[in-house]
């Protein structure tokens, strides 16, 4: 929303952080809307179209923002540029300085208070990027280390005058989009940046700023996932409450306030959910041994080779969603049919859902064919509504446990 202004070459003077407000902005502004600038930000839409459906190999953000930056040069096109706005980009990194620590005793409850929300917040905001990178790369952050590195880069930012930094959302989906792969890609960036700085500072002061805010909107149009967010609309009430809440709260407040508030509402929806389960769940005489008495317990099955069964207990929700990560990896040998029991799971929320799927699509990569079995009631009509099943497959869902260990005895013995 914030690069419409560079977009249109809107005359305004300071943009509201409000999303409501920037485009009350935004409409009043039309009339000033600059045609070279509105040029500029098409034909740089026009090349990334081109570049990622003819070219998909080349950098389209770095290609499409020196065609548009020899362009502008080329034709004098009277636009914004990076030089125009913020004057002249530095050549060089500032000299170190130790940073004073004097402080009145008055200032200090306050500094103390506001050092810990910005920590806070930092780290909310660089875990929500490493999570959104695990969700394109299909990998797996250490939420531990991000944060020991970020505090240890922050501090030695302020020996050069710099201030607090985090992860950011918009700069880590491009790095994934452009093909980063490994924590690398980040150090590479850095590094990148910093060449820039040095050697190409003229070059990179001619850059349009209609142009960067037209990779900024693809960035964000991709980051959107508007078919994923459809699917989820669909999902059971509650979990619909939740997806609104933040997304709207993401849109009128702030990202931060919108994660906050959602995990609250999953909480309280979450334990609303265990009571009634607990209130409606009959109470069944037990054994000592209780898989002795079970007629479906996998040690009365047959198994064939090159099938592992796997059985989930208990509630699939956010808080569990990730006992699924990289259980296919951990197989010295990836089975060639994973079957995973849901008889006794007795709800899932969407992160649950979300889990399976990721989870499918590991399996695919490791060519294991992933079935689900136990799957039946009000687990199928949730499944159903989240259209899990329509993309791992009719066939490959089952409620019982014997239909999943038939097919896969076909499935080995006719391999498709």
């Amino acid at each position: 929303s914030s690069q419409m202004r560079d977009f249109f070459g809107l005359s305004i003077e300071k943009l509201p952080a409000s999303f409501i407000l920037q485009w009350i902005e935004y409409i009043q502004a039309i009339p000033t809307i600059h045609l070279p600038t509105l040029a500029v930000g098409a034909g740089t839409l026009v090349c990334i179209y081109l570049l990622r459906k003819f070219f998909p190999r080349v950098p389209w953000g770095i290609a499409s923002i020196a065609l548009a930056t020899c362009a502008v040069s080329f034709f004098h096109l009277p636009v914004e540029t990076i030089y125009s706005k913020f004057s002249s980009l530095p050549t060089n990194l500032p000299k170190p300085s130790w940073p004073s620590f004097y402080v009145s005793f008055d200032k200090l409850s306050e500094i103390v208070r506001d050092a810990f929300a910005i920590a806070f917040l930092g780290g909310i905001e660089s875990l929500l990027s490493a999570v959104i990178a695990d969700g394109m790369l299909g990998t797996r952050h250490k939420s531990n280390c991000e944060l020991v590195g970020q505090g240890l880069a922050n501090i030695g930012s302020a020996l050069f005058g710099g201030i607090p930094a985090t992860g950011a959302i918009a700069r880590t989906a491009t790095n994934v989009k452009a093909g980063a792969q490994t924590p690398v890609a980040g150090m590479v960036h850095a590094a990148v940046l910093w060449l820039i700085l040095v050697f190409l500072s003229p070059l990179a002061n001619q850059i349009p700023l209609a142009s960067l805010a037209a990779i900024l909107m693809v960035v964000a149009w991709n980051m959107s996932e508007m078919e994923h967010f459809f699917r989820l609309v669909r999902l059971p009430t509650s979990d619909t409450v939740i997806l609104l809440a933040a997304f709207f709260l993401t849109l009128l407040v702030d990202i931060t306030v919108a994660i906050m508030v959602g995990m609250v509402l999953a909480s309280f929806l979450f334990m609303k959910k265990m009571g009634a389960h607990a209130k409606t769940m009959p109470l069944e005489p037990t054994s000592e041994f209780p898989e002795e008495n079970d007629l479906d317990a996998i040690q009365h099955k047959l198994i064939p080779t090159g099938v592992e069964v796997y059985e989930m207990q208990g509630p699939f929700f956010f808080g569990s969603a990730d006992i699924l990560q990289n259980l296919i990896v951990n197989f010295t040998v990836p089975p060639k049919i994973f079957i995973l029991r849901m008889r006794k799971v007795p709800f899932i929320d969407a992160s649950g859902a979300q889990a399976l799927l990721e989870f499918s699509k590991q399996c695919k990569k490791y060519q294991t064919i992933f079935f689900l079995s136990g799957i039946r009631g009000q687990m199928r009509r949730d499944l159903d509504a989240f259209g899990l099943v329509e993309l791992l497959g009719e066939d490959r869902v089952f409620s019982h446990i014997d239909a999943a260990l038939l097919k896969a005895r076909s499935l080995l013995a006719n391999p498709e």
